[in-house]
C-alpha cells in the first residue's frame, strides 16, 4: 500500500466514527513517523526478549518471516571504521585478515567481551579468532577490532527505518488533496506530472514550495505490505485519541496553519 492507500483506509474509518472528518493532510508525516519509530522499538525488543528467553542467535530468528528483515542492511566500512547513523545491531561481519588474503569471519561482541579478550582473560588467539565491537563515539558509530590492523570490513546489521514522508499538493478549483507520488513534479505550468511526464493532475498548488519545478519529496514505508494495515489502525487510533489531528473534510485542503509541521524535509 501507498501512503495514500494507507491514509485513504483510515480516513474511510475515521469518516464511521467521526462524519465528514479526516486527518490533517500537514500532520500525516509526523504521526507516520511516530507509529514506524513505535512499531520498530517493539519489534526490536520483542527480537531481544525472545534471543533471551529461547537462547537463540538474532541472525537465526531473522533468518525467519520477521519484520525486521526488511531493516537488515548489508555496508563496505572502509579504512575509518565508521558505521552509518542508521545502525541498531549488528548481525554479522567478515574482514580480509590473513596473509594470504583469506576472508574470515569476524566475530561480534559486546564490549566486556571484546576487553577480555584484548587483555587475556579469555585466551583466544584474534589472529585466528578475529572479535569486533561496534560502539558510539560523539554522534558516529564506530568499530574495534582484534587485530588492531584490520582495515576494511562487510557488516550486515539492523538499521532504523526511514522516515516516511507524505507530500501533496491542492487542486487549486476544488481544494482537494492530491498525494505526490514518489518523483512526482509540478512543473511551472501548475501541472502535476508523474516520473514518465504523464500529466497526473492540472491546475495545482504546493502548500510550501516556491521554486518549480518541484520534485516530491514522498518517501513510502519500508515496511513489509502485511504490516501496512497496522498503519491504518494506528492512524485511526491516533486520531481517536489527539482529535486537534482530524480535520473536517471540506476544509483538509485548505488547512496549512499548523506551524509546528512544514512540507519540507
Amino acid at each position: 500500500m501507498t501512503i495514500q492507500q494507507i491514509i485513504d483506509a483510515a480516513n474511510s474509518m475515521i469518516n464511521k466514527e467521526q462524519a465528514g472528518y479526516v486527518l490533517k493532510p500537514s500532520r500525516v508525516t509526523s504521526i507516520m513517523n511516530v507509529l514506524s519509530n513505535k512499531y520498530f522499538t517493539d519489534e526490536y525488543a520483542h527480537l531481544m526478549d525472545t534471543i533471551r528467553s529461547q537462547g537463540m542467535k538474532i541472525e537465526e530468528l531473522l533468518r525467519l518471516d520477521h519484520p525486521l528483515n526488511v531493516f537488515i542492511k548489508e555496508e563496505d566500512i572502509s579504512s575509518d571504521l565508521v558505521v552509518g547513523t542508521d545502525y541498531v545491531w549488528g548481525l554479522a561481519c567478515y574482514s580480509q585478515v590473513a596473509k594470504d588474503g583469506t576472508i574470515k569471519p569476524v566475530e561480534l561482541v559486546d564490549r566486556k567481551r571484546f576487553e577480555s579478550v584484548r587483555t587475556g582473560l579469555i585466551r583466544r588467539n584474534p589472529s585466528y579468532n578475529p572479535y569486533a565491537v561496534v560502539y558510539l563515539d560523539g554522534s558516529e558509530f564506530k568499530v574495534e577490532t582484534l587485530p588492531s590492523d584490520i582495515t576494511s570490513l562487510k557488516m550486515w546489521y539492523i538499521r532504523k527505518p526511514s522516515e516516511p514522508f507524505y507530500d501533496y499538493c491542492i487542486k487549486t478549483s476544488s481544494d482537494n488533496i492530491i498525494y505526490m507520488p514518489v518523483d512526482s513534479v509540478i512543473k511551472s505550468d501548475g501541472h502535476l506530472y508523474d516520473s514518465s511526464d504523464n500529466v497526473l493532475e492540472q491546475d495545482v498548488e504546493h502548500p510550501t514550495a516556491t521554486v518549480f519545478p518541484y520534485t516530491s519529496q514522498t518517501t513510502e514505508l519500508e515496511w513489509n505490505d502485511n504490516y501496512h494495515q497496522k498503519f491504518v489502525f494506528g492512524l485511526v487510533e491516533w486520531a481517536a485519541t489527539n482529535m486537534r489531528d482530524v480535520v473536517p473534510l471540506q476544509v483538509a485542503g485548505k488547512e496549512n496553519s499548523d506551524s509546528s509541521v512544514t512540507n519540507t524535509k
